[in-house]
């Protein structure tokens, strides 16, 4: 699979307007004893990525014998996104086309397995799962003050992830 959009695609048209494209109209969730910062994953609606990148997905979903297996690779390529700042608070808005045009950009790369075997109702898996991502996305002020934008920033990160479990079906 292959997706995209380009720079300002889902932003919201002029200030005071929330995006209608965007769940909140904040990127950073003040909690009762902390704060949590959204992944735009979290707060877009539609294309999951929002603005100014591009994604390509791999799957295949063989099943050898009485096992259910499923590869993956994911790699994003994500500039500076600002879905609740028109125009990333520029002062006149911007002409032509814009896509990936940063200094740094985000590159976020997943590969995951499952391995899965059911049983009448029950089915028992395996779940793996390795992200690394160089230059990783930070919320950061917008130039004007007035809210936040996603910025990547120089760096890099890793994690990796097991899972056991089941799933009952009735």
């Amino acid at each position: 699979y292959h997706a995209g959009a380009t720079k300002y695609t889902f932003e919201p048209s002029h200030a005071g307007l929330h995006d209608e494209y965007f769940y909140y109209p904040t990127l950073v969730v003040d909690l009762k004893t902390s704060t949590r910062t959204l992944l735009p994953q979290e707060g877009y609606i539609g294309y999951k990525y929002g603005e100014n990148n591009v994604a390509f997905l791999f799957e295949y979903s063989p099943r050898i014998e009485w096992i259910d297996l499923l590869f993956g690779f994911e790699h994003v390529i994500s500039g500076v996104r600002s879905p609740i700042n028109p125009w990333h608070k520029k002062k006149d808005v911007p002409e032509g086309t814009h896509l990936l045009d940063d200094g740094v950009l985000e590159r976020f790369s997943r590969f995951y397995l499952k391995v899965s075997k059911e049983f009448e109702n029950l089915r028992v898996f395996l779940y793996g799962e390795y992200v690394h991502v160089q230059n990783p996305s930070e919320v950061l002020e917008a130039p004007d003050g007035d809210g936040e934008m996603y910025v990547p920033v120089e760096g890099e990160e890793s994690s990796l992830r097991i899972t056991l479990g089941f799933e009952v079906s009735f």
